[in-house]
């Protein structure tokens, strides 16, 4: 489980990440969103999606789940924490979509 600093780091990262994109459309990134894709379910700390990729309803709102790999997919890894976790993510991915 991500702790203070984990949680902290992803925070700020996401909103600086939005404080760029956002305004004008182009993107926006996400906590924690689920993406299932070739079986699997991944979740990212962070996920930046290109703004025509958010899945919305009719009335325009956000809604809906992902089915494809994230055009971002950020991963902050604690002092404690394994990268090899993080690798074998990033090779599923790869394997499944060709990306990244």
């Amino acid at each position: 489980m991500p702790k203070t600093a984990h949680s902290r780091i992803q925070g700020k990262l996401t909103t600086a990440i939005n404080s760029v994109v956002e305004a004008d459309r182009t993107a926006l990134a996400f906590p924690e969103l689920r993406r299932s894709f070739g079986g699997r379910s991944i979740v990212p700390d962070v996920t930046v999606l290109p703004w025509s990729d958010i899945p919305r309803d009719e009335s325009g709102m956000m809604d809906g789940e992902l089915f494809s790999a994230p055009a971002w997919m950020i991963e902050i890894l604690s002092p404690d924490q394994s990268q090899s976790k993080v690798v074998k993510k990033k090779s599923f991915v790869r394997l499944i979509t060709g990306r990244f």
